[in-house]
């Protein structure tokens, strides 16, 4: 899992990913907003404040962007990395 956080307000920033991963990346219409955006759609909670599906957004390698006040979360399943018990 690699995370991304892009703490400039105004400009987009980018990076090259070198494998494919699956993206989650929490953005706001403003830093004081009540409401998030997980991959542009809102989060919200369900009946009985049940927690909302959190699918990740299938991205490919290569250069990728984050948008100006995000955090991105990057999922890279062929990173093989030890399980610690």
């Amino acid at each position: 899992m690699l995370l991304v956080l892009n703490t400039d307000r105004q400009k987009s920033q980018s990076l090259m990913l070198p494998v494919a991963a699956d993206r989650y990346t929490l953005t706001a219409a403003d830093l004081m907003d009540r409401d998030v955006l997980l991959n542009r759609t809102p989060l919200r909670l369900g009946s009985d404040d049940a927690l909302p599906a959190m699918a990740g957004e299938a991205t490919a390698a290569g250069a990728i962007t984050f948008a100006p006040a995000s955090i991105t979360f990057l999922a890279v399943p062929s990173a093989r990395t030890p399980i610690y018990q």
